[in-house]
């Protein structure tokens, strides 16, 4: 039940700062900003991975 609640109270509580987000800038920038961020914590995760160091958890 409470995982239930943390999903779709994300989706609920991010919903509208996206849209307000997505009017101020294009879809297709967020898009892409969105794509760059989870390259980032791609190497960030694959960096941690590597070297077993994890200092910022």
């Amino acid at each position: 039940m409470t995982s239930l609640f943390a999903f779709y109270g994300g989706y609920t509580t991010m919903a509208i700062p996206a849209a307000l987000f997505v009017r101020k800038y294009s879809y297709k920038k967020v898009f892409y900003w969105g794509l760059g961020f989870t390259r980032l914590a791609h190497y960030y995760f694959m960096w941690q991975l590597v070297t077993r160091y994890s200092g910022s958890f």
